[in-house]
């Protein structure tokens, strides 16, 4: 090959030999070089973001269960007081409830509330109906709620009976029946699901941090009801 050019130049003049010699010599080391394969951009490894990569549920729940420091009877006034939840719950707008009617004594009769709330834009009234085993049970379960598909919350009140008494309760029908031990145990349980996509998102969010405020809500109304103990 390189005669070939040198033959060549001096028909066509070394200028131009010395310039296809470089040429071809350059081919040539490029071509005995190994081809490399070079990614133009590389993805940097993504963090584990389990919270995120999970499948938004609408639906949610959240339990708790508290000793305090107030008789079952006394606790079981206060949640079954709807009327007055305007007053001191957070959020909430508007509070009214009907009287259930008296006819049953066996099986509670359920009454109607209906409630109010309101946080940034969100304004919401919907009813309500609440059952009440007093002084053991206040459930409600919203019926006609445009915001939600699903509300309910479930108040169970227990007395704290001492652990020496509980054998002596359980022949004793009288001391079962006694709800005016100083402190009892209050299980707290809400579940709803939102009829929106949005506000199900957010709720993922605040709905436990909300849920603790209205149970803390409650306990303050008591200090303020029945004094701090």
């Amino acid at each position: 090959m390189l005669q070939t050019l040198f033959s060549r130049g001096y028909r066509h003049g070394k200028r131009s030999t010395i310039a296809s010699i470089r040429t071809i010599a350059l081919d040539i080391v490029v071509q005995k070089q190994p081809q490399q394969c070079r990614s133009f951009i590389s993805l940097p490894k993504l963090p584990n973001l389990p919270n995120l990569l999970k499948p938004l549920t609408s639906s949610r729940q959240y339990k708790d269960r508290i000793l305090v420091k107030y008789s079952q009877q006394e606790f079981y006034e206060l949640v079954a007081n709807v009327d007055d939840y305007q007053n001191f719950l957070p959020w909430c707008t508007y509070s009214k409830m009907s009287k259930p009617s008296p006819d049953n004594t066996v099986e509670p009769d359920p009454a109607l509330s209906q409630l109010g709330i309101g946080f940034n834009s969100v304004q919401e009234r919907y009813v309500s109906t609440v059952t009440c085993q007093e002084p053991w049970t206040v459930r409600a379960v919203s019926y006609d709620s445009k915001l939600f598909k699903e509300l309910a919350t479930t108040w169970r009140f227990t007395p704290n009976i001492p652990k020496a008494s509980t054998l002596e309760a359980t022949l004793d029908h009288e001391l079962q029946e006694r709800h005016d031990y100083p402190s009892c145990w209050v299980d707290f349980e809400i579940q709803f699901e939102f009829a929106s996509p949005v506000h199900a998102s957010m709720s993922s969010l605040f709905f436990d941090q909300v849920s603790k405020e209205m149970l803390k809500a409650f306990i303050k109304r008591a200090e303020t009801l029945f004094g701090p103990r």
